[in-house]
């Protein structure tokens, strides 16, 4: 009788519980359900899961992540004696003893010309190397992997999901403590670097203070701005999340590139227009549901925001909510299953 495969997940990312890609994980540990292979979490001393993914899987506690050549040995030796036949890293951490399957979420440092030499982005570089087997989580990405590693196999697509469980329950409170007291947009602009484009952001408000008196601005991010009038929620529960979303006018999501675009999907979900660039996975997974601005014309922004206000892209809403559910963790998890099981 064939054994059945033993694939290992690292929950090295997932110290980072706020973070987009902890999300990713969240869900599609959530909902899946393997077929012909076990999956083994290494969890990391750092990382947290949710109880119901602990509760649901085999769960082998592992030192934090320290350096990459000192966590390569530690790796290959929990693989090996625990008869891991694939690994699979929430963040380009890698064995160089068994197949690795690698999720590629995003292509930024390649495409921003990021310095190569840091440890963060050389690691990636080598856990691409050493990658047997590609995953990317959108067409996009796809498409971008394959152009900047043409010598790797070709990736696998699987598109992240979205988790409306998530967004079960409101917490209110969140409107009180940031003090809102006009209609208000989410700002997704979660870094400084070049890539999120907060800098349109910056000259909308500089040169555009009146907005102000007609809206808030709630960015979900630490302070990039000084602008007093503006409202920021760096961490916020998942509950207060579903209120933020559910008493907003909409989302501005700015970045020139994504790898897939999570936010833009659950503000769809919450029926919102979603003021994005039309640009990498954001027009992929937006479709025309979301209206696109300029990404280095404030004044498109700013003429684009009293559009939404004014309600003249009411008809995206209903269209982009149906393209938000059409991600659901079934299709991830059956694609998953149908991945896991072709590997050689």
């Amino acid at each position: 009788m064939k054994s059945m495969k033993k694939i290992a997940i690292d929950t090295v990312f997932l110290n980072r519980r706020y973070s987009g890609i902890s999300i990713v994980w969240y869900t599609l540990l959530k909902y899946l359900r393997p077929q012909g292979y076990e999956i083994i979490l290494f969890k990391r001393e750092d990382s947290y899961l949710p109880r119901e993914i602990l509760k649901k899987y085999k769960v082998i506690s592992i030192r934090s992540f320290q350096d990459e050549f000192s966590d390569i040995p530690y790796v290959n030796y929990l693989c090996l004696a625990n008869g891991i036949n694939y690994f699979i890293s929430t963040y380009y951490t890698y064995s160089t003893m068994v197949p690795c399957i690698v999720y590629v979420h995003d292509m930024i440092p390649e495409i921003f010309g990021y310095d190569f030499r840091s440890p963060m982005w050389a690691q990636k570089a080598r856990c691409l190397a050493n990658g047997k087997h590609f995953v990317c989580v959108s067409r996009n990405t796809k498409k971008d992997f394959e152009r900047f590693y043409p010598n790797k196999q070709k990736g696998h697509l699987n598109y992240n999901a979205l988790d409306t469980e998530r967004f079960n329950q409101e917490d209110d409170s969140i409107i009180e403590l940031l003090q809102i007291n006009k209609p208000f947009f989410i700002l997704i602009a979660t870094n400084t670097d070049a890539y999120k484009n907060s800098a349109v952001l910056t000259r909308l408000f500089n040169l555009h203070p009146s907005l102000f008196r007609v809206f808030n601005f709630v960015c979900l991010s630490d302070k990039f701005d000084q602008n007093l009038g503006i409202k920021w929620a760096p961490k916020v529960s998942e509950a207060q999340l579903t209120s933020l979303y559910q008493k907003s006018i909409g989302l501005i999501q700015p970045s020139l590139y994504e790898g897939f675009g999570l936010p833009v999907i659950e503000a769809m979900y919450h029926r919102k227009n979603v003021l994005a660039c039309d640009n990498s996975a954001i027009s992929e997974i937006g479709l025309d549901n979301c209206v696109y601005f300029d990404p280095k014309d404030s004044d498109d922004l700013h003429d684009k925001i009293y559009e939404i206000h004014n309600g003249e892209h009411e008809p995206k809403k209903e269209n982009g909510y149906k393209r938000a559910v059409s991600f659901c963790p079934e299709s991830q998890v059956e694609e998953f299953n149908q991945i896991v099981n072709k590997l050689t």
